[in-house]
């Protein structure tokens, strides 16, 4: 990744590492084993993921002229270690004006998102503690929902069966997206966790 130069703003440097001048990113993958250029990338950065997500920012020093922040960004390009030169043209849309619905999934799709980008990661992306909860979402079909969970599943509820390591403990933590009323008045709460004979 080569990112524009950039104009410092008085005597004060911009934040990261390049102080906003700009400069050419190497993002290496888990476990790579290659040849690293030497000389080529500035910044060489080691990911502990396969996914990454790059945010690029520009600032203006007019907000009437925009022109000059887009320009740098524009200037960027992504392309693969060896495929500089077969990289196809870096495509920046315009969104200003385009409707954009920037709300969460609100229905159990969100859980098969997250299960395609774990799965993707393969497992690299936590340690074998938290992994045991990998494939594992449970079905809300009539709003409420119950969990288990231990080292083994109990007959027929294993798709709402989170795996716990034998041995070691855990704690658990609900988190509520798009919460009703009834939970931010707190005249709801979640049911205690009650062992299973």
């Amino acid at each position: 990744m080569r990112t524009g130069s950039e104009k410092v703003f008085g005597d004060v440097g911009l934040p990261g590492p390049d102080a906003g001048k700009g400069g050419k990113f190497l993002l290496l993958p888990p476990g790579y084993k290659g040849e690293v250029p030497e000389g080529y990338y500035v910044y060489v950065y080691r990911s502990a993921t396969n996914n990454v997500f790059i945010f690029l920012r520009s600032f203006y020093q007019d907000p009437k002229n925009l022109t000059p922040a887009v320009a740098l960004i524009e200037q960027s390009k992504i392309y693969p270690l060896s495929g500089k030169e077969t990289a196809r043209p870096m495509a920046f849309p315009d969104a200003s004006g385009v409707p954009a619905n920037m709300l969460p999934i609100s229905d159990g799709s969100a859980f098969d998102q997250l299960k395609q980008l774990v799965d993707s990661e393969g497992s690299n992306l936590a340690d074998s503690d938290s992994l045991g909860m990998r494939d594992k979402h449970a079905q809300n079909a009539d709003g409420s929902t119950d969990l288990y969970l231990g080292p083994g599943a109990p007959k027929g509820k294993q798709g709402n069966w989170l795996a716990t390591v034998p041995g070691k403990g855990y704690f658990a933590i609900l988190r509520l997206y798009g919460p009703s009323e009834a939970a931010i008045d707190k005249s709801w709460k979640p049911g205690d966790i009650e062992l299973v004979k």
